[in-house]
């Protein structure tokens, strides 16, 4: 099967994303690697139609090909998330709704950044680098009521592994 690239766009523009799939992928999947976790609540319209795909379409049944672009339309309000792994350098931005854990959106980063989380990984807030590990079960709603990092951009510390 060959690869092509779209990209994906957030309808308000905080996001854009290079995706590369397989040709006979589907809108779901799509949408599934552009937000793991609320993916579900996301709308894919091509162009510009004002009707959203229907998830089960082939992208070529869509005519997405290769350098398309497509937008993302939630059906609800969603938290924009990005992570950085401080080893790496790579970034993995995503959306998730307001009741997602902390915890789950951790480990779709690492999907994202195709990595493996280990026992020793830390999560920090971006802003004052703090320890996020005692609040991975909050839902992202009662961490902005608690005033957690609400910037919503955080940092994974892994170790270097160094002599």
């Amino acid at each position: 099967m060959s690869k092509i690239t779209i990209h994906v766009h957030s309808k308000d523009g905080r996001f854009s994303e290079e995706v590369k799939i397989d040709e006979q992928a589907t809108i779901e999947d799509v949408l599934r690697l552009v937000s793991p976790l609320a993916h579900a609540e996301i709308d894919l319209i091509v162009g510009d139609e004002s009707k959203p795909r229907e998830r089960h379409h082939r992208l070529h049944e869509c005519g997405i090909k290769h350098d398309h672009h497509v937008h993302c339309h939630p059906k609800v309000e969603l938290i924009h998330v990005e992570f950085l792994d401080l080893n790496t350098n790579h970034e993995a931005r995503f959306e998730v709704r307001p009741a997602d854990t902390l915890d789950a959106a951790w480990k779709a980063a690492y999907k994202k950044l195709n990595e493996q989380h280990a026992a020793d990984d830390k999560l920090l807030c971006a802003k004052g680098n703090e320890s996020l590990m005692d609040h991975l079960k909050l839902s992202f709603a009662e961490m902005v009521k608690r005033d957690i990092c609400c910037e919503h951009k955080y940092k994974i510390r892994r170790p270097t592994g160094g002599a």
